[in-house]
């Protein structure tokens, strides 16, 4: 009865808590209640600092350039905003946006729902010029966000298009077909492009717009890929995540048995870490799709996360943003704003910005102590 006693007394807490589950079987890695146990963690707590208000959803998410914070929102506007959320300017470009902006060193570059790509000055945001490219069946919510590569500007069109711009007057230099509907942006590795289609393709090109090599997944593939070091990592929308050499050649397949709509996998120092539409969290060894750690019931999961100095945020469709030590699974800090977060948060000036569907951009302190964190 006294071994019982014991038992109940050093595994109840652990359950009634909630750690994540170590679902790996290798016994060289230590279990979450190990981590946890042989390390001290300083309790992480979010403070608000600023918010700034738009007049629509705030999907795309926010981009730091230098001192200065770029965002776009549903009500069609790009807004500039310095170090305390104050309004530097803003440009309406006359249709909603939910692609995140992207920039050079001279420009901000945004794709908008009347499919153009406007061309922003960075210093005040007037009109460099823009692109239009034509109408499709696929034509809906949620577009790709562009991406810079030497001097031009790749753009995921709707219809299927891949385009590439010059970033200083806008004109195509050359186009290729990576099917439709194209939602996610395209990702860079080295001179490799990937680019993900809602046909279920995946496929990769030069940086001239040169097939390399394409396979088919059989599922929509609604996300970008990660890069890993060695090769790209991608996740079809019912939970499939594929791993794929710079060849084209599948190293590992990995059945979640979880709906993934948007959330990106994102890789960090050896690992994999997939948000689902499920609501759970999962950390995967990158050589092998291992599952190392998994989190459940955090809430439907459309954004994609962060991970900086070895925490994992995230934000979910209930409109809470999670704080997540990336070692043990641990939740160490939530914050509840008023909708849906569906954007990626990014560092500005020592806080954590993002945005949210009830219309702010929100910038949090992060505040370390001694004390347990407390969930609010």
């Amino acid at each position: 009865m006294k071994k019982l006693s014991w038992f109940l007394v050093l595994v109840f807490p652990l359950l009634f808590f909630g750690c994540a589950v170590p679902v790996n079987s290798n016994p060289e890695l230590p279990s979450s209640a190990q981590q946890l146990n042989n390390e001290t963690r300083k309790a992480l707590t979010f403070s608000p600092a600023w918010q700034f208000k738009t007049d629509g959803f705030v999907d795309a998410s926010p981009l730091v350039v230098g001192e200065r914070l770029y965002a776009a929102s549903w009500d069609g506007h790009v807004y500039a905003l310095g170090q305390h959320g104050q309004l530097i300017w803003k440009q309406f470009l006359g249709a909603e946006i939910d692609a995140t902006p992207v920039a050079n060193d001279e420009s901000l570059f945004v794709q908008t729902w009347q499919r153009q790509v406007a061309a922003l000055k960075l210093t005040d945001g007037q009109l460099r010029w823009r692109f239009s490219y034509p109408e499709s069946p696929a034509d809906d919510h949620r577009q790709g966000a562009l991406l810079p590569v030497s001097g031009k500007v790749l753009l995921p069109a709707w219809g299927g298009t891949l385009y590439a711009l010059d970033a200083k007057k806008g004109e195509p230099h050359w186009q290729s077909s990576g099917h439709l509907p194209l939602r996610s942006a395209v990702v860079r590795d080295g001179e490799l492009l990937y680019l993900s289609s809602g046909d279920g393709t995946f496929s990769a090109f030069d940086l001239t717009g040169r097939s390399v090599w394409s396979v088919s997944i059989g599922a929509p593939l609604l996300s970008s890929a990660t890069v890993t070091p060695d090769g790209p990592v991608v996740v079809a929308r019912d939970g499939l995540l594929s791993a794929f050499d710079r060849q084209g050649k599948l190293r590992w397949q990995r059945e979640t048995g979880e709906i993934c709509y948007y959330s990106a996998p994102n890789y960090h120092a050896g690992y994999v870490y997939l948000a689902t539409t499920a609501g759970s969290l999962w950390k995967l060894a990158a050589d092998t799709g291992q599952t190392i750690w998994l989190l459940r019931d955090l809430g439907a999961f459309y954004g994609s996360s962060l991970i900086e100095k070895q925490r994992l945020y995230i934000g979910n469709n209930n409109g809470r943003l999670y704080a997540i030590d990336i070692e043990s699974g641990k939740v160490l800090a939530t914050f509840q704003a008023g909708r849906d977060i569906q954007s990626t948060p990014a560092f500005f000036f020592g806080r954590l910005v993002f945005g949210s569907r009830d219309g702010n951009l929100y910038g949090l302190d992060l505040r370390e102590g001694d004390q347990a964190v407390e969930e609010k």
